[in-house]
């Protein structure tokens, strides 16, 4: 997988873990297409999602104007995803 296919994958850390897909998708849904939206569902990863855009440069949008931002009383955190190889 090219390293520009996977800037279009958002990591989302910090989300409320009552949140829905629907919510995820109007927080980010202006700054692009989404294709996907995966949320994090086992105990663990409760408040996490992967999202993923159509386009590099919506990524890019929404990972520049949401890190940080407060969300419902929690302030978000937001990265490219990254494969980890061994």
């Amino acid at each position: 997988m090219s390293r520009m296919k996977l800037k279009r994958i958002l990591y989302v850390r910090n989300l409320p873990s009552d949140v829905t897909i629907d919510e995820i998708y109007e927080l980010f849904r202006e700054f692009g297409d989404i294709i996907q939206i995966r949320m994090g569902v086992l105990e663990d990863f409760k408040g996490t999602a992967f999202i993923i855009f159509n386009k590099v440069e919506d990524s890019i949008k929404a990972l520049e104007e949401l890190t940080g931002a407060s969300y419902k009383k929690k302030f978000l955190i937001i990265l490219f995803f990254e494969i980890q190889l061994s």
